[in-house]
């Protein structure tokens, strides 16, 4: 087939990474996306740099669908980092790093144009003022990693 990761969508490479995760082989994951194994692999090759941080975007995606996961008024970064560990944790998902490289990912993370990080609170707020749920903030940044990964060279 002889297609580069370029020819792969977002959808497919969001795909790869979640049948990855259910340790499904190239050939099955190939025979979903309507493409080949080869291309599988060097897909998953080619991003392999980034996939542990891909591998722990999706398992924050998981956790972060989770309703008790939220940002509310007056949550701080702290608040955030302490309530995804602790439902990490209920859920038996080990995430890499201790508390504080937590918080600097969260931090990294949402520092993105439509969002405010006030520094005094760690509260996390769009430019309108309006308060975003962790889930919707994860989900676009995973969108623009896909988007990133899929306009690959």
């Amino acid at each position: 087939m002889g297609e580069s990761i370029r020819g792969l969508g977002e959808k497919q490479i969001k795909m790869i990474f979640y049948r990855y995760r259910l340790k499904l082989s190239y050939s099955e994951i190939g025979d979903m996306l309507g493409t080949s194994k080869q291309n599988v692999h060097s897909t998953l090759k080619r991003i392999n740099r980034n996939y542990t941080e891909c591998k722990e975007i999706v398992e924050l995606v998981e956790l972060a669908s989770n309703p008790f996961v939220e940002v509310t008024k007056g949550s701080n970064v702290m608040d955030v980092s302490d309530r995804v560990l602790e439902v990490a944790d209920s859920e038996g998902i080990k995430l890499r790093g201790n508390k504080s490289e937590i918080i600097t990912w969260i931090k990294w993370h949402f520092n993105m144009d439509d969002l405010i990080i006030k520094e005094e609170g760690g509260i996390v707020i769009k430019n309108d003022g309006s308060l975003m749920k962790v889930s919707d903030i994860i989900l676009k940044k995973i969108k623009a990693l896909l988007n990133q990964y899929g306009q690959q060279k």
